[in-house]
């Protein structure tokens, strides 16, 4: 919906994860969605630590 109103590629990611665990450098776990699979690599790059 957000692509076909604005034109624009987006990436949602989802998971039962907070702000402070990722500040904390704790275990977590999201999901990345994407229809653009260089977008979605990108997030993800953005995203691990590991």
């Amino acid at each position: 919906m957000i692509r076909e109103q604005t034109g624009k590629s987006c990436v949602v990611v989802s998971g039962a994860t907070t702000a402070i665990e990722i500040a904390e450098q704790q275990f977590t776990e999201v999901t990345i969605g994407a229809k653009n699979y260089d977008h979605g690599s990108e997030v993800k790059r953005l995203l691990q630590v590991i």
